[in-house]
């Protein structure tokens, strides 16, 4: 992981003890599960932690172009629905007759249908709610 700590405890302690520059890359790898809050026997908030590590990387680096672009649909509703739109059409090339978006060879899709998505739905939930 490039560093003495490991696991979430490890990622709080890096920040402190081996600054910012050694805890940008596991803090990148939390994926907040909440799991690490659950079985802490100490009961600390490592999550909020983590998140506020996140935060002081993002602020002295900068946030990755990803995350920018990310926030910037979810921000914007029109935005959004136009994304979903072009995600929609996009997605056919990979999409199976059962529903699904296949990210394999079909000669080897049965064996791994539990790595399947679910595609995109033709109507979204939002034009039926009112019917």
């Amino acid at each position: 992981m490039g560093h003495v700590y490991i696991g979430p405890v490890g990622q709080v302690l890096t920040y402190f003890y081996h600054g910012i520059e050694n805890a940008a890359f596991l803090a990148d790898n939390c994926i907040n599960c909440l799991a690490c809050k659950e079985v802490c026997a100490s009961g600390i908030d490592l999550p909020s932690l983590i998140k506020e590590i996140q935060i002081r990387i993002n602020e002295k680096n900068g946030r990755p172009l990803i995350s920018k672009t990310i926030t910037a649909i979810l921000k914007d509703r029109n935005l959004f629905h136009s994304f979903m739109k072009i995600a929609k059409t996009g997605q056919k090339p990979f999409s199976s007759k059962d529903g699904f978006l296949r990210h394999l060879p079909l000669m080897l899709y049965k064996d791994h249908s539990f790595r399947t998505l679910p595609k995109l739905a033709d109507i979204p939930l939002r034009s039926k709610w009112g019917k």
